[in-house]
């Protein structure tokens, strides 16, 4: 089974701007499938990460990544996603 990441976003996010290319590198890279889903189109999404967005999820909705993160930190929890 191919596993999965969420990257939770909101409009006019700059740091959510910022964040998404590498993100989506770094699950094409690892070939994981991606969803982008925006914070303020999902009410359970939106109470739980209404002021932490930019927010990376596990497939089991575990937080990978939130807020801003330098490329060392995110490769290495996109690989925790990847690999468990």
């Amino acid at each position: 089974m191919k596993r999965a990441v969420t990257f939770v976003t909101r409009q006019g996010c700059t740091l959510c701007d910022e964040a998404l290319p590498g993100v989506v590198g770094w699950a094409e890279r690892l070939g994981l499938d991606l969803s982008v889903v925006d914070v303020d189109a999902s009410p359970g999404l939106l109470e739980r990460f209404d002021h932490r967005v930019p927010v990376v999820l596990s497939s089991d909705g575990e937080v990978l990544l939130e807020g801003r993160w330098g490329g060392l930190r995110g490769a290495r929890m996109m690989l925790r996603a990847r690999y468990g």
